[in-house]
């Protein structure tokens, strides 16, 4: 059977202090604060996930709140967190057995007082500060704490909660996409990506196209040398015709058709006949002409066959 005890207690949040009606009942696991009492003196925080509670009759009880109270309990400071329970709650405030075992507080029912089993100090201001400190930690990083942490728990949780944390590369359902198993590095899935998107056998789109308009200009400069070889065109006609391809005025295709349908206009690969040398015509040399032909040694056919 739990033990109750009913006491007028002062009690301190972080904002205020009020009087209130408190009752020690070993059957709560927890302690409890009723919501209107809680707004006028204290903070309250929210709790990470709500917590649920069966009560004694059966019914269910969900906390979402809680806040952090100072009582002065058998002549020594005794601070806790407590639930926020809802504003028709019967009792202003419940003092659990976790926070009476936590301070070593007991009920004599025979004197109707609550006295401490505890040896040690009561905590001086400066690690009631440091406990008050690292509960708002706690709380800040909505981290749920239970009410018997030791110092060197707290100290331990802080320290995880500092260390940086590892998180995987990728999930095991896309590393196998990958070909890659589980213990695969971060370089190793980098890799392999620059791998999958870097392809030998496909070339980029950008130098697909500048390959592209390479060979374009290359067979138009054929077609062009082409067409002057086989007398379509004339060499004084090429920087025409060259000019309306690079301007894309007419298309290679076009140019293409028309040097197919065009006659010859160069006769390219045409011999043409020799002409026959005329045979000598007689002249008849006057005297002076005479003279001069004997004076150079000419005869008279090797003058007539230049003098023509």
């Amino acid at each position: 059977m739990p033990t109750l005890l009913t006491a007028d207690l002062r009690i301190r949040g972080d904002k205020a202090e009020a009087p209130g009606r408190v009752l020690f009942d070993t059957g709560a696991s927890y302690s409890f604060v009723r919501r209107d009492l809680a707004e006028r003196i204290a903070s309250i925080l929210p709790l990470p996930q709500p917590i649920r509670f069966t009560l004694g009759d059966g019914g269910d009880l969900e906390i979402r709140e809680a806040v952090t109270l100072q009582l002065g309990i058998g002549g020594q400071p005794v601070i806790d967190s407590f639930m926020v329970l809802p504003g028709g709650a019967a009792e202003e405030v419940i003092l659990g057995a976790s926070t009476m075992r936590k301070y070593g507080l007991k009920i004599d029912l025979e004197h109707s007082t609550v006295f401490s089993e505890m040896k040690e100090q009561p905590p001086t201001q400066k690690e009631k500060s440091m406990e008050e400190v690292l509960k708002r930690i706690f709380a800040r990083m909505n981290k749920e704490v239970s009410p018997d942490l030791t110092d060197d728990d707290a100290i331990s949780m802080i320290v995880e909660l500092c260390q940086p944390k590892m998180y995987p590369i990728a999930s095991t359902q896309v590393l196998s996409l990958l070909g890659l198993n589980e213990a695969a590095t971060e370089p190793q899935v980098q890799g392999k990506i620059l791998a999958l998107t870097h392809r030998a056998d496909v070339v980029p789109a950008a130098d697909y196209n500048a390959l592209k308009l390479q060979l374009h200009e290359r067979d138009k400069k054929d077609a062009l040398t082409a067409a002057v070889a086989a007398g379509k065109i004339t060499p004084a006609e090429r920087a025409s015709w060259e000019a309306k391809l690079a301007s894309n005025e007419i298309s290679l295709e076009t140019f293409a058709a028309f040097v197919a349908e065009r006659p010859k206009v160069v006769p390219v690969g045409v011999t043409l006949p020799k002409e026959e040398p005329k045979a000598a015509a007689a002249m008849k040399l006057d005297d002076l002409q005479a003279t001069i032909n004997k004076q150079l040694g000419l005869d008279d056919a090797t003058f007539g066959k230049y003098a023509q």
